[in-house]
């Protein structure tokens, strides 16, 4: 994935193993990572037409049928992202779409090699990727035990990148679960969630960063609590280029095809799930604060925490009303 993952575990921990955790985590990244050429993700978008995938999406796994030590025993993380995908969505009006990355690799931001590209003038390159990106070029038909994946053309390619972390988030604390821990933080790459209490017998506290480009990891804008919560951001200041002064985000708005020029520095959505945090978070940041906060505060146990710019130029922290 890119980045380094952190466990913190309060109490007994006799049996969770870390070489459990890495499988677990090798065995997603196995299956949708795009900067792996054999991942599942990676040969359905080198296929022109799709590709088939077992799908128990709808189960909920359960480590005490088989452990993850069992090789024969295959979580189907391709299907579960991909259908959590449509639900954000549809939610987002198609501005969370995960068949951007033709998008993504056009504006080097994806798994080809990085070129940086020149906001004005490319209107027409842009013109003639945007027929390859959008749900409903894909084609889901089931069968048997899985799900045929279809695509419309074979220039269609999907990226998790916005939802994958958050997933594996959640699928760690629920090994760590089995394992009968109670008290525990999972984090990678800033997403994160938290159960029980930490090692000072207090609600874990989780630092949401300067949203700065100049800020250290220990910069806090902001410090939240997570009560049996998860906690996911996501902001254009550390992942960006800078062409003749002007800074190119890596948050691309599927239905332009530009980076999108949003009045958020960062976003940071509490969920119990830490997959819905992560991928409502991309969407916040193509959406803008206004239709963010209307769509956030319609939505049962999900909040959100908006870093903006006032006119001052400052920083400013504008919170759901829940938060």
């Amino acid at each position: 994935m890119g980045t380094r993952y952190n466990v913190i575990i309060n109490g007994s921990n006799k049996n969770a193993k870390k070489s459990e955790i890495d499988k677990l985590l090798i065995d997603i990244n196995n299956s949708v990572s795009t900067y792996i050429a054999s991942s599942e993700i990676s040969v359905f978008n080198q296929s022109p037409t799709g590709a088939y995938f077992e799908d128990l999406a709808f189960e909920k796994y359960n480590f005490t049928q088989k452990g993850i030590l069992d090789t024969s025993y295959h979580f189907h993380h391709f299907m579960t992202n991909l259908r959590a995908c449509y639900d954000v969505y549809d939610l987002t009006e198609g501005l969370f779409d995960p068949t951007c990355m033709p998008l993504v690799n056009y504006w080097g931001f994806g798994y080809k090699k990085k070129k940086p590209r020149i906001l004005d003038g490319n209107k027409n390159a842009i013109d003639s990727i945007l027929p390859f990106v959008g749900l409903d070029k894909l084609t889901l038909l089931p069968v048997h035990r899985g799900i045929n994946v279809q695509k419309a053309h074979p220039a269609i390619e999907l990226d998790f990148s916005a939802i994958a972390k958050g997933y594996a988030v959640d699928l760690v604390m629920e090994y760590l679960i089995y394992c009968g821990i109670q008290n525990a933080m999972v984090e990678i790459g800033g997403e994160t969630k938290a159960i029980g209490i930490n090692e000072k017998g207090n609600i874990w506290k989780i630092g949401i960063n300067t949203p700065s480009e100049k800020a250290g990891l220990t910069d806090f804008q902001e410090i939240v609590v997570l009560k049996n919560q998860s906690i996911a951001s996501s902001g254009n200041y550390r992942n960006f280029y800078e062409i003749d002064g002007k800074k190119y985000g890596h948050e691309i708005n599927p239905v332009s095809g530009f980076p999108e020029k949003t009045d958020i520095l960062s976003v940071s959505i509490k969920a119990e799930n830490c997959m819905e945090a992560d991928a409502l978070a991309t969407g916040c940041m193509i959406m803008g604060l206004k239709k963010s906060i209307q769509i956030i505060e319609a939505m049962d146990g999900i909040e959100g925490l908006f870093i903006i710019n006032d006119e001052a130029g400052q920083f400013k922290t504008i919170k759901t009303k829940g938060f």
